[in-house]
């Protein structure tokens, strides 16, 4: 079940809300802040009732395909004849659940908010298992670096010989 609780707000100094969560998964307790104007609202005048997730993702892929998602993805969806998941090509709203919000908030926020505050929020405490969550590799950057380094070590010695 997807909750939140009023007891979990408090407000932060900024006029920001503190939302206090406890991930179920890890057992870890994180803080988020809000600062958006609209979700300000929504929490304080308009406080939302209990979903559970699949009602939530529901909602979800209808908000999605109202926005106009269309972008066909490969994902499962779960197919009503064989009462199985199934791996295909869908339309981007049909195939997006609860969790890959979690995601796509790790992935559009990396490199704008420091990656300990990330992972924090995620509930991360491995830098390399937050980056391969977010489809980054760590150290696929940092060999290419220190094979162009070599290379330039070998150019310059070469024309120094």
């Amino acid at each position: 079940m997807l909750t939140l609780e009023p007891y979990q707000l408090r407000d932060a100094p900024n006029g920001g809300l503190y939302v206090d969560i406890h991930q179920q998964k890890k057992a870890k307790k994180i803080t988020v802040g809000v600062i958006d104007p609209t979700a300000l609202d929504i929490l304080r005048n308009h406080f939302p009732r209990k979903l559970y997730a699949p009602r939530f993702n529901k909602y979800l892929k209808l908000v999605l395909k109202a926005a106009g998602i269309q972008q066909m993805v490969k994902g499962n969806k779960f197919n009503p004849n064989t009462q199985r998941k199934e791996l295909g090509l869908f339309p981007k709203y049909s195939v997006i659940a609860s969790h890959d919000l979690r995601r796509s908030f790790a992935t559009n926020f990396f490199g704008k908010i420091p990656t300990p505050i990330l992972m924090n929020m995620t509930g991360h405490t491995r830098e390399a298992a937050f980056m391969s969550y977010i489809g980054r590799d760590p150290n696929r950057d940092a060999f290419a670096d220190s094979f162009m380094e070599g290379l330039q070590k070998l150019e310059y010695n070469k024309g120094t010989a």
